[in-house]
């Protein structure tokens, strides 16, 4: 498991904490694809199920209301990290909302 710790303020809707536990209370903040254009390179972060690989080395671990997030290295986040369940329908997909740097 990872030692470092980060101290951010994380949020997670009550919908989203539920639906979290429910697949065992592990999530990952990353950065989607590349998305790359000549002039300008875009991070998205995307939110996903589970422990991410390179867990130990790419991401770090934190622990709050039961549920480990891990958040990836490579994103500069500047304040607070929202976790929320989107829905559609029937279908159900964790979101994320934060500023980056």
């Amino acid at each position: 498991m990872i030692t470092e710790q980060i101290d951010l303020l994380f949020s997670i809707d009550p919908d989203a904490k539920e639906y979290i536990v429910e697949r065992g209370g592990i999530v990952h903040i990353g950065v989607a694809g590349p998305n790359l254009t000549k002039a300008v390179a875009k991070v998205i972060p995307i939110v996903d199920i589970g422990i991410p690989r390179g867990a130990t080395t790419k991401y770090l671990e934190h622990r709050q209301e039961g549920i480990t997030i891990y958040l990836s290295k490579n994103l500069t986040v500047k304040g607070p990290i929202r976790i929320f369940l989107d829905t559609l329908w029937r279908l159900k997909k964790l979101s994320i909302e934060m500023n980056l740097d």
